[in-house]
């Protein structure tokens, strides 16, 4: 078999992609170098030559994954072409449905280290002005009724980051998703019956 000669950081972002997709689908344990590697097509070599270890790779990967979340959560807090309460509903059921893509993987060991950590604050800090003005903005259309936006949008994100990082329990997708719903709408001071 051929190889395709790939640019470096195109080969890399490859090799993460196909080890995040593995890991969600298998669990990390259940992925190992040679998975990857057989996926992408490549020699072993090339996968140390960017990463040192599994490990290495494993926080790269979940960086990288969580990096795109985060674009597609900036996306949805931007569109313009959906209410206020439709682009809340969206993002309540993207970050449901993340939280039980990933349940595996952040279940285990391997990403509750200080890198993990690090990633989880980067992406703190980067969703908080764009929730806060998203809150503003509900807040002046009279969607929503707080008194400070910048609190509400770290309440809402450090307990969002809580409850994804409790892994999934035995409740359906829908039952949390109505949780967090209740929950973030309560946050807001947006009234039972316009919640939906």
């Amino acid at each position: 078999m051929s190889r395709t000669k790939k640019p470096p950081e195109e080969r890399r972002q490859q090799l993460l992609d196909i080890g995040i997709e593995l890991f969600l689908r298998n669990g990390v344990a259940g992925v190992s170098v040679q998975d990857i590697v057989r996926e992408a097509g490549v020699a072993t070599g090339l996968f140390y030559y960017y990463f040192k270890s599994k490990e290495v790779f494993l926080d790269e990967a979940v960086e990288s994954y969580v990096m795109g979340q985060i674009q597609q959560y900036q996306a949805l807090l931007q569109c313009e072409e959906l209410t206020g309460l439709e682009r809340l509903q969206r993002l309540v059921d993207e970050f449901v449905t993340s939280m039980d893509q990933t349940a595996q993987v952040i279940r285990e060991n391997a990403v509750t280290g200080p890198q993990h950590r690090r990633i989880v604050e980067a992406m703190l800090h980067k969703l908080s002005p764009e929730l806060e003005s998203f809150i503003r903005r509900g807040c002046d259309e009279g969607i929503f009724h707080v008194l400070h936006p910048a609190v509400t949008a770290q309440f809402l994100l450090h307990g969002l980051s809580g409850v994804f990082h409790m892994g999934r329990n035995e409740d359906s997708h829908q039952t949390r998703q109505a949780e967090i719903e209740r929950l973030t709408s309560a946050a807001l001071g947006i009234s039972e019956g316009r919640s939906r």
